[in-house]
């Protein structure tokens, strides 16, 4: 109905656009999309072990706060001056197709001007958990039906 009322240009395949990968399909139901940052978050993940060492995949981005010391919060990290570099990168992946990490890194961007060791273990584990998550991304699907579209989110 609406394209009797409005001209559209042809519809293709997106394809990369900032950084995310655009993959539309057809399930049978109707079309879906995939917004996924693969290739970007290796990025983010292959900086910090460039130059710091190999990370642990984690379950979550958050460190357990009985893990952590109140002297920790005392000295210098070692990431002070890479920090904001890494959780830059990090921001851009959460804006465009990780919002489970928006959190985590916001957190930790409060810091910037006074890391501490305990924010390097927690970067860490950040990091950690985009390494063993970098599949994951937005997914998002338009069904045949002629029903109204109801709007389902779901975070895993």
């Amino acid at each position: 109905m609406i394209r009797g009322e409005i001209k559209f240009d042809k519809v293709s395949e997106p394809g990369r656009y900032l950084g995310r990968d655009h993959v539309i399909f057809d399930l049978g139901r109707g079309k879906t999309v995939c917004m996924s940052m693969v290739d970007y978050a290796n990025s983010a993940v292959e900086m910090y072990e460039s130059e710091f060492g190999l990370l642990k995949p984690a379950e979550t981005p958050f460190v357990n706060e009985s893990l952590l010391s109140i002297e920790g919060y005392e000295v210098k990290g070692h990431l002070a001056g890479k920090a904001a570099a890494l959780l830059m990168k990090c921001l851009w992946l959460a804006r465009l197709s990780r919002p489970d990490l928006s959190y985590a890194i916001v957190h930790l961007a409060g810091s910037i001007s006074k890391w501490s060791r305990n924010h390097d273990v927690q970067i860490k584990r950040l990091l950690g958990y985009i390494k063993s998550t970098c599949r994951f991304g937005l997914w998002g699907a338009v069904p045949q039906s002629p029903e109204i579209p109801v709007l389902r989110l779901r975070s895993e």
